[in-house]
């Protein structure tokens, strides 16, 4: 005899299945439509924990929660459990580009702050890497021709984010 919340998630599957039968929900599950960060994936945002156990937080002096768009997102097993642990390398569009990519444990990641992705903000963000990019090439072209750390660094993020944007292209 089923419980009655294993009836219920019985019945949400059955719910979900019509639903891709008739073509109202897509034919897979992801993070953008189910809204949850254990299915993240690139282009979507999570922030860090500003609250509980001090191991978790990840925050800048002001209390402003890092984060932001993420980029990739890395797994290898935990040596002693042998689960497998997640990391989100994350692009954040509200400070200087100097300081704007970080990396999250998965246990840094507040769950309630994921959100889908945001393909305007994406795209902006984009714009404005190249740009920089361009007027650093700009002023610098005469006077030193290797391009340095914090440029290639930049032109890999901007080219994360056209990865991203790209696959929504028809």
């Amino acid at each position: 005899m089923l419980t009655d919340a294993a009836r219920e998630i019985v019945e949400q599957r059955r719910r979900e299945q019509q639903e891709r039968i008739d073509g109202t929900r897509p034919m897979f599950d992801t993070a953008w439509t189910k809204g949850d960060y254990r299915l993240a994936e690139p282009g979507a945002e999570v922030w860090a924990r500003t609250e509980g156990d001090l191991t978790d937080i990840r925050a800048r002096g002001d209390m402003d929660a890092l984060g932001g768009i993420i980029l990739e997102i890395t797994t290898d097993p935990d040596p002693e459990t042998g689960d497998m642990r997640r990391a989100f390398r994350c692009f954040d569009y509200t400070v200087p580009l100097w300081q704007a990519v970080t990396v999250l444990q998965e246990s840094m990641v507040d769950p309630h702050s994921f959100s889908a992705p945001d393909w305007a903000r994406i795209r902006r963000t984009y714009r404005t890497l190249c740009f920089e990019v361009g007027k650093k090439l700009g002023m610098q072209r005469k006077s030193n021709p290797i391009a340095s750390r914090g440029e290639i660094e930049l032109v890999l993020t901007a080219a994360r984010l056209a990865a991203i944007v790209g696959q929504t292209l028809p």
